[in-house]
């Protein structure tokens, strides 16, 4: 997969994260990055919840990699970030 921004190919780049509840999480987009928190952790998949939204909660999961995958996006666990690219 490819990041508009050298950051989010660094952070897409790192080792995965054990999730725990409460962790904080960033969904990787093609520049931008959403911040999450993980509510439950199961087997195959984490539950999360988008910070500063209205609550609507939301499947990520595992693949073999070690990733953790919303939508087709790459979620890290660990760290949390919110970042809008204002040139789109």
């Amino acid at each position: 997969m490819t990041y508009g921004t050298l950051t989010n190919l660094v952070y897409a780049e790192s080792k995965p994260a054990d999730p725990k509840i409460g962790d904080g999480a960033t969904l990787i987009l093609w520049s931008d990055r959403q911040a999450f928190t993980v509510v439950d952790v199961k087997k195959s998949y984490v539950v999360v919840s988008r910070d500063n939204q209205p609550p609507a909660l939301r499947k990520a999961y595992l693949r073999k990699n070690g990733n953790y995958y919303l939508g087709g996006h790459l979620l890290k666990i660990g760290f949390r970030e919110e970042y809008y690219d204002p040139h789109f």
